[in-house]
């Protein structure tokens, strides 16, 4: 029996031709052509593309440090101060990168330098500007500086400074209470503001507090002082940077908050009754002895006698004086170091009867009263 192996159908043989082997799964084939020489390696459309772009920075590289190095040249001034000013003057500095031909400084009252504007010119980087207007309040100035390079003009930021405050006014004293004052002044000229100085002594060590005001006007007013006491003040003008110096120093003392005084009357017969010049000199004696400060009169005066009224009771050691505006023999008598008089008169109040009056004031505490003489 002859039995006969076949091959399975499923089965298959692989076969390759005769020849070197195959490179390794997963490696690179390099094709070589005749001679030995490798193929070109061709590139794909992106790395073109970012060839390209690295290409073009290059260029704008170049022509941007090109540009910056020429624009060095026509860089404009900088870092603009004013240093050395005065009432109507300054001095201008600047800087710049590369000096230029010259300068041209413009100075004015507004930031368009339209108003009030000077012009000069300078070859160097400092140049001092003078005629400038001062002003009642005080304004900032403002200028710009031109640098000329080839007929090419560059100009800078506008920068902005204060005059100086010219010196200080006299300061008076306008008002007086027990518990403050009102001080006032004459405006200064570039000033925008003041500084006001009030302490205990006059060497300003002594409790010593400053206060700024919020703007020009030319008047202070202090309160919360105590009564009856001395305080000093000084004031300097402020425009801006730019502070003045102090003025003279002023003294004030506060009123007291009470003020006592005695006030006295008498009725003469001077013209009914005998002996009256004698009885009159007495009586003037009387008040300036027990201290009155202010006394009336009645039935004092008249043509005959008067003159001698006023003749025994005015001076004496209390220093009396007769307020104006009376008469009609009735009179008023003050002490001037006490009072002051702000006005007077006598006006008819029937049945043949009038009476005298006389408006003062004291001097301490500036309080206004009426004394009124009249006999029923």
């Amino acid at each position: 029996m002859v039995t006969r192996r076949g091959t399975p159908a499923r089965r298959r043989v692989a076969t390759r031709p005769a020849g070197p082997p195959p490179p390794p799964s997963g490696g690179r084939r390099r094709t070589t052509s005749g001679g030995g020489r490798r193929r070109p390696r061709r590139f794909s459309a992106a790395w073109l593309v970012v060839a390209g772009v690295a290409g073009v920075a290059v260029l704008a590289g170049g022509l941007w440090a090109t540009r910056t190095l020429a624009q060095a040249d026509d860089a404009p001034p900088t870092a603009l101060r004013a240093t050395k000013v005065s009432t109507t003057s300054a001095e201008l500095d600047w800087k710049v990168a590369d000096d230029a031909d010259h300068y041209v400084v413009r100075v004015g009252a507004d930031r368009s330098l339209t108003k009030n504007t000077v012009k000069v010119e300078s070859r160097t980087t400092k140049v001092v500007v003078e005629d400038l207007k001062a002003s009642v309040p005080g304004k900032e100035q403002f200028f710009r500086v031109d640098a000329v390079r080839d007929g090419t003009v560059t100009s800078s930021r506008t920068g902005r400074f204060s005059l100086a405050p010219a010196r200080m006014a006299k300061v008076s004293v306008d008002k007086r209470s027990a518990g403050g004052v009102r001080l006032d002044w004459k405006a200064v000229a570039n000033a925008r503001q003041y500084d006001v100085q009030v302490a205990r002594d006059k060497k300003f060590t002594k409790n010593l507090t400053t206060v700024r005001t919020l703007g020009p006007g030319s008047g202070f007013v202090q309160q919360g002082l105590s009564a009856d006491s001395r305080y000093w003040f000084r004031i300097r003008p402020v425009g801006g940077d730019s502070v003045g110096a102090f003025g003279a120093p002023v003294a004030v003392t506060t009123r007291p908050r009470e003020v006592a005084f005695n006030i006295a009357t008498w009725n003469v017969c001077s013209e009914k009754c005998s002996g009256y010049a004698g009885r009159a000199r007495v009586m003037a004696d009387y008040l300036n002895e027990n201290q009155a400060d202010v006394f009336v009169l009645q039935e004092s005066g008249g043509k005959r006698v008067g003159a001698t009224t006023n003749a025994i009771f005015s001076g004496g050691k209390r220093q009396f004086v007769r307020a104006t505006g009376g008469a009609k023999a009735r009179y008023v008598f003050y002490r001037p170091e006490l009072f002051r008089q702000l006005s007077g008169g006598n006006f008819d109040i029937g049945d043949g009867r009038n009476t005298t009056w006389a408006e003062l004031a004291l001097r301490e505490t500036g309080r206004r009263f009426i004394v009124v003489d009249v006999h029923l």
